[in-house]
């Protein structure tokens, strides 16, 4: 019998969350990504939401100021159940840079190496670009050679860098990105 329809559909969440994690690697799906017709990355984008409202309202809460309101928040066994999956699932910074880390990051960590593109010059006071390779490899190895592990850190406030991975230079600047 179903006490509640939001707990149930909580549980079928984590339950199709634990099986996207297993077969990706992480747990940071796009917001288009299904898994047996389950929106999950929907479902995702809904949960990071929620977590990252639960840590303003603890923000304010330790400094002393008024919460506007509690609606929405995840609360603090939700997250630990998505922490147990990925300590990663909720970052502070643009998940789809987090999503590019991880996939370096596993592929590095099965022994793999990453490709090491040649370098040229685009002219004048435009830094260089990689010859020969897609934005893809471009970066997830830029996210890889800024990256903070997220197993050592899963909740930073900003990407610092971590020099886990050796790659080929990145652009200057920061991380790319492309939204939840």
């Amino acid at each position: 019998m179903v006490w509640s329809e939001q707990d149930a559909a909580w549980a079928d969440g984590i339950a199709v969350a634990k099986q996207y994690a297993a077969a990706h690697g992480h747990f940071l799906p796009p917001t288009t990504a299904t898994w047996d017709g389950h929106p999950i990355g929907v479902w995702a984008k809904n949960a990071r939401a929620a977590a990252r409202r639960a840590r303003e309202n603890e923000e304010l809460r330790a400094a002393g100021r008024p919460v506007p309101s509690a609606a929405g928040a995840m609360t603090e066994a939700r997250r630990d159940e998505l922490d147990a999956i990925d300590p990663g699932w909720c970052p502070a910074w643009d998940t789809a840079w987090q999503r590019c880390y991880r996939l370096v990051h596993n592929h590095v960590q099965a022994g793999a190496t990453l490709p090491h593109d040649r370098w040229r010059r685009r002219g004048p006071g435009r830094g260089p670009r990689p010859v020969g390779h897609g934005a893809a490899v471009r970066m997830g190895a830029a996210a890889a050679s800024t990256a903070v592990d997220p197993e050592e850190h899963p909740q930073p406030t900003s990407p610092a860098p971590a020099p886990s991975v050796s790659t080929a230079p990145a652009d200057q600047g920061q991380a790319p990105g492309g939204g939840q």
